[in-house]
């Protein structure tokens, strides 16, 4: 194959067109949310689509939300990147047992300035630095808390740009957009 026939497509470029073009609001205005562990050196995008063409508006490396969601599933036990799914179905499990120091742990790592994320406290190491801080709370504990900060953060994070922008129609691609909970916690929202 001649490489002038090659074109390379950055990751969340491909994640947003593919959001963007399988979605209902080709003639309205959408914000087109891209967010997942890691792709061509970004985690999360937001990307303006109408009438065929996306813009992106806000890109960042800084938004570890699928980072620490597959290193709690290789702490738990699982398999990194492959066993997400059953840290998303435990987390209902330990809903009785939720404990605010467990989910502190997860809170205090990322803050939202509008929809910009904010590192407030970067573990050196993921593994181990979710390893010292959780030992002691129960498996399901640890996959509710987690998943209850996840639900939180996209959420607000996706609120927060409908606010910034006036733009209610939404789109959502990447590796935790996959977390059904999470986008059903946001199909909640008018």
């Amino acid at each position: 194959v001649s490489k002038s026939k090659i074109h390379k497509i950055d990751h969340h470029t491909c994640h947003a067109n593919y959001a963007y073009h399988t979605s209902p609001f080709q003639n309205k205005k959408c914000l087109v949310f891209t967010m997942d562990g890691y792709g061509d050196g970004l985690n999360a995008t937001i990307s303006i689509g109408y009438k065929g063409n996306l813009k992106r508006i806000y890109q960042t490396d800084k938004c570890i939300v699928g980072r620490i969601y597959s290193h709690i599933t290789l702490l738990l036990g699982m398999r990194r990147l492959e066993h997400e799914f059953k840290l998303m179905g435990l987390a209902p499990y330990g809903e009785k047992y939720f404990n605010k120091e467990c989910y502190k742990v997860f809170d205090e790592i990322l803050k939202l300035d509008g929809y910009k994320f904010i590192v407030n406290k970067k573990p050196k190491d993921s593994y181990f630095h979710f390893k010292n801080k959780l030992e002691g709370f129960r498996f399901d504990t640890i996959a509710s808390s987690l998943q209850l900060w996840v639900e939180s953060i996209v959420k607000n994070w996706v609120l927060n740009a409908i606010k910034i922008n006036k733009i209610n129609n939404v789109c959502f691609s990447g590796g935790v957009g996959m977390n059904a909970k999470a986008m059903g916690r946001l199909i909640e929202n008018k």
